[in-house]
């Protein structure tokens, strides 16, 4: 069962049968439905908060995004457009901390970007893994850094037009936790956030 707490900590959002999520308010006692758009049932293996609370995505079994926009929560999701593989599932989720990207990675290693002022566009696919990647993260200059469950990092810098591996290293035991990931990359993210753009 997918689950994520809002930033503020006030609501809980929890997966259930069909796709539908549950916002449950502890406090309050009070739990709103957000219904799934696109048709069709989906298992949710992720759902995450953007920074600011606005914003919930949802990874699927069946290779999908949904995204809610919390001010509208009586709208069904928007199913982000897309590549879908079938066999493939999304494993990992990553807003941007201003909230203007989206990243998902796949079970078949690769990592789609989202322009969320256009979630109607093609997502960019950052490729490079082949397998599953197991867990992402953005800094403040728009660093996204990703593990494997090979237990590979690769830091991923966007340029204009593409995007490319910035730094690549090899642990030594697979799958990276989401603690090790994080130090894992503090010696790394300032350096590459104040490297100079081409």
């Amino acid at each position: 069962t997918a689950l994520a707490w809002s930033p503020d900590g006030a609501n809980l959002a929890y997966h259930y049968a069909g796709g539908t999520v549950g916002l449950w308010n502890p406090q309050q006692q009070t739990t709103q439905n957000l219904e799934p758009g696109g048709g069709g049932e989906n298992s949710l293996t992720s759902l995450l908060f953007s920074s600011d609370g606005q914003m919930l995505a949802a990874g699927t079994e069946q290779d999908e995004v949904h995204l809610w926009h919390l001010d509208r929560p009586a709208a069904p999701s928007r199913l982000l457009a897309g590549p879908r593989h079938m066999g493939s599932s999304i494993e990992s989720l990553a807003f941007s901390p201003d909230g203007a990207s989206l990243a998902a990675g796949g079970s078949q290693g690769t990592i789609r970007l989202w322009d969320l002022g256009h979630p109607e566009r093609q997502p960019q696919i950052l490729e490079g893994d082949t397998d599953p990647v197991s867990s992402m993260s953005f800094d403040r200059a728009g660093v996204i850094a990703s593990a494997s469950y090979d237990g590979t990092v690769r830091i991923w810098r966007s340029r204009p037009q593409d995007l490319v591996v910035f730094a690549e290293q090899r642990v030594h035991r697979a799958p990276l936790f989401e603690g090790e990931f994080e130090g894992f990359l503090a010696p790394f993210t300032p350096e590459l956030g104040n490297e100079p753009g081409p």
